[in-house]
Order: structure tokens, then C-alpha cells, then sequence
């Protein structure tokens, strides 16, 4: 499958069609999207960004925990003056 940006660089006289026109006739498009929605794939893909975002979220909290556990550095007493 070609995305329009693909599909522009490897027949560049596509800039001659205007952008409103469509690359695929409107059946076969339709075609497809009810073959996705009856075989549940919008479904997956929520959840699969669902169970995404949680590990983010997981991997941040873990990070910004470490992060406030380090140790601050000691401070380094000045250096004492010789007379």
C-alpha cells in the first residue's frame, strides 16, 4: 500500500491531479473500511493504544520516582584560608 507522499515521489505527475480528487473510487474504499469494522480492527487498535499509553505512563512514573531517590550531591565545603 502507497501513501499519498510515496505515491507522488514515484510518479511525480500526480501533481497534476488536484488534491480533493480522490486516489481510490469510493466502493472499494467503503469495501474495505466495512471489512475492518466487521473483522473488529478499530477495536484492536484502541485498545493496542490503550495498553501504549499505560506503559508510557508506567515508564514515566517509574523515571520521575528514580529521579526524586537519587541522593542530592553532598556540598563541597569551602576551602579554609591559610594565612
Amino acid at each position: 500500500m502507497l501513501y499519498v507522499v510515496q505515491f507522488v515521489r514515484q510518479w511525480p505527475m500526480i501533481h497534476q491531479i488536484p488534491r480533493e480528487q480522490s486516489l481510490t473510487a469510493k466502493s472499494f474504499s467503503e469495501k474495505r473500511r466495512q471489512a475492518a469494522v466487521d473483522r473488529g480492527l478499530a477495536d484492536n487498535l484502541a485498545k493496542a493504544r490503550a495498553v501504549r499509553a499505560e506503559k508510557l505512563e508506567a515508564a514515566k512514573a517509574k523515571q520521575a520516582k528514580a529521579v526524586k531517590a537519587a541522593k542530592p550531591a553532598r556540598k563541597v565545603k569551602a576551602a579554609q584560608k591559610t594565612a
